[in-house]
């Protein structure tokens, strides 16, 4: 072989591991280049998500201001509630305590109707218990009474049938031992129509006209007495019973 030859076979073989050595390092640099764009592009989209991630966080704690301010006023709300709430249950205990007042009221108030009741019931039945009793009284004295006017009338009549018969015992002892002073000219007459009673009462004594006479002071006498017992009814009725 030549040296020409070899030369340009040299040349041939050297431009061929050129080309390859060219292409090769072209396509590493190609691929680094690509790397390191996508390297960029990460980095970019890495800040750009920790940015998203700050406004995130910024508003995450915006929001929990929102929400800390917003439970705050809910616990403050919440603790005026429960002091209302508070002052409700005190009203409503004060408002207990008044009941609690007004039923022992009550009750001391009914306790004592009961007891004055009780005692007005108690002098209700002593009070019907003597008026019984002053019935039974009143009936008793009544009867009594009763008897009492019966027992008079009765003995009023058997004693003024006594002194009726003692005196026409008497007058007509006069008349059989007296002598006649003055003839009577008719029945003999007495004051205040006591003649006529008097003769229908005592049908024992008789007289007969123009037939004796009676001595006027015996007379007299006679008419005061009749005169003074016709004053009584009782001795009217005794008269009546024993004529």
């Amino acid at each position: 072989m030549t040296v020409g030859g070899y030369n340009a076979t040299f040349k041939a073989c050297f431009s061929e591991d050129l080309f390859f050595i060219i292409l090769i390092y072209g396509t590493g640099f190609a691929e680094e280049l690509s790397l390191n764009e996508k390297y960029l592009e990460n980095v970019q989209r890495l800040a750009r998500l920790e940015e998203g991630q700050k406004a995130i966080i910024a508003r995450f704690e915006a929001v929990d201001k929102r929400f800390d301010s917003l439970i705050r006023e809910m616990n403050q709300r919440f603790e005026a509630v429960d002091k209302r709430f508070e002052a409700v249950d005190k009203r409503f205990e004060a408002v207990d305590k008044r009941f609690e007042a007004v039923d022992k009221q009550f009750e001391s108030l009914i306790r004592e109707m009961n007891q004055r009741f009780e005692a007005l019931n108690k002098r209700i039945d002593s009070i019907e218990n003597h008026v019984s009793r002053l019935d039974n009284y009143f009936l008793t004295i009544l009867a009594a009474i009763i008897g009492l006017i019966a027992y008079i009338i009765w003995d009023r009549k058997t004693a003024f049938d006594a002194v009726y018969k003692k005196i026409e015992q008497l007058f007509q002892d006069h008349i059989d031992q007296l002598h006649y002073s003055q003839p009577i000219s008719s029945q003999v007459t007495y004051d205040n129509n006591s003649d006529a009673d008097l003769s229908n009462e005592t049908s024992s004594t008789r007289y007969q006209n123009n037939a004796m006479t009676i001595p006027r002071n015996i007379q007299e006498q006679f008419q005061n007495v009749v005169h003074f017992m016709n004053q009584f009814p009782e001795t009217r009725q005794g008269g009546m019973a024993t004529a």
